[in-house]
């Protein structure tokens, strides 16, 4: 039996946690056992998959009790006997749980990059770089979700590095137009077009120019809805913004959800102008539902699977972006793309048991 320590999910829904539920719900098995480490608290999108079978531990957050948080997390590796931890970050800035899983001899450890720029402050951009010069003495294994994620996580002098593919059920996100009509009925959506966006609520997804564009396009087109799926932050002040400019009963704003893959489908056109992402595991959805995609390009090469993404340049004004996502919605006829998908390996079932036998064959 195999025993893994999983970190990385937070209170809040987002890729880095679909992307944990997507392949741990595939992989855990009698071998293979699974439990993971929360701050404060456990999420509650855990109750809702079928981590809840897992077994869990709650530590304070280091900003809250750094004492208590380093306490709980020696207690754990201490105590746990893991044959593998995977850490999954989105920065090096704090590695604590790294080098204690080092010090206690877990014979695999596994940092794992879902980003490509640093996402806080000053200070944890130094600490970051600081640690990413000294992460290969601490870990045995170096994923990331892409090449940019990679370049950002890891030194050049590490060479095998591997890249995890953000993998999905590709069948639950296969265009279905009766779902569509049904959610759309729902949600009270009646002939507008819907544009729609997925992602947390953080300067990183740029809701503010999401927002600009949505204000454009409605110029341009008045029977047009926005549907903003998440939570965060800045949703308040998004929020604002809508009351403010008076486009409140145009936009659906909705929390987290488990029904991503439904909802895609009530969509006209995928809206994705990120500043940064280490792949954009939400584009690889809204893919598979085959929407067409209007996207920064910002976001790597590889996160394009289908030839309905079209990167535009976030220098250019909302106005343009409002007339791309216009054209695409006059041209758009959608169908099945589950062996797209296939073909590009981004099926979950395959890349589970890929990194399963992976592991396996390293660590017996």
């Amino acid at each position: 039996m195999k025993k893994y320590l999983v970190f990385g999910m937070s209170s809040l829904m987002g890729g880095v946690e679909a992307f944990l539920i997507n392949y741990v719900e595939q992989m855990m098995d009698e071998e293979n056992v699974f439990e993971f480490v929360f701050f404060n608290t456990v999420p509650e999108v855990v109750e809702k998959t079928e981590l809840k079978k897992c077994k869990y531990h709650v530590v304070p957050s280091r900003t809250r009790n750094w004492f208590g948080y380093y306490q709980g997390l020696k207690k754990i590796i201490k105590e746990g006997k893991y044959d593998v931890l995977w850490y999954n970050v989105c920065t090096l800035s704090d590695i604590t749980l790294l080098k204690l899983a080092y010090k206690y001899q877990v014979p695999c450890r596994i940092v794992h990059s879902h980003n490509s720029e640093n996402m806080g402050n000053r200070i944890v951009g130094i600490l970051h770089n600081i640690h990413k010069k000294s992460v290969s003495k601490y870990a045995t294994e170096f994923f990331a979700c892409s090449e940019k994620a990679a370049d950002f996580m890891f030194s050049h002098k590490i060479q095998n590095i591997r890249i995890i593919n953000n993998a999905i059920i590709t069948e639950k996100y296969k265009y279905d137009k009766g779902i569509r009509e049904t959610v759309r009925k729902n949600l009270g959506i009646k002939d507008e077009m819907v544009v729609g966006h997925v992602g947390r609520f953080h300067m990183q997804k740029n809701h503010f120019f999401i927002m600009e564009i949505f204000r454009q396009l409605t110029l341009l087109e008045g029977a047009c809805k926005l549907m903003l799926i998440g939570s965060g932050e800045l949703k308040e002040q998004i929020v604002e913004i809508a009351k403010q400019e008076q486009m409140e009963e145009s936009i659906i704003f909705l929390e987290n959800r488990m029904d991503v893959n439904e909802l895609l489908q009530a969509m006209d056109v995928f809206l994705f102008p990120s500043l940064f992402e280490g792949l954009g595991l939400a584009l690889v959805e809204a893919q598979a539902a085959d929407l067409p995609c209007v996207i920064s390009d910002t976001i790597p090469e590889a996160a394009i699977l289908s030839k309905k993404v079209f990167p535009m340049s976030l220098e250019s004004p909302a106005i343009e972006w409002a007339k791309k996502i216009m054209e695409c919605a006059q041209n758009n006829n959608r169908s099945n793309q589950v062996e797209l998908l296939r073909e590009k390996h981004y099926d979950i079932s395959e890349n589970a048991i890929l990194l399963k036998e992976y592991l396996n064959s390293k660590y017996i």
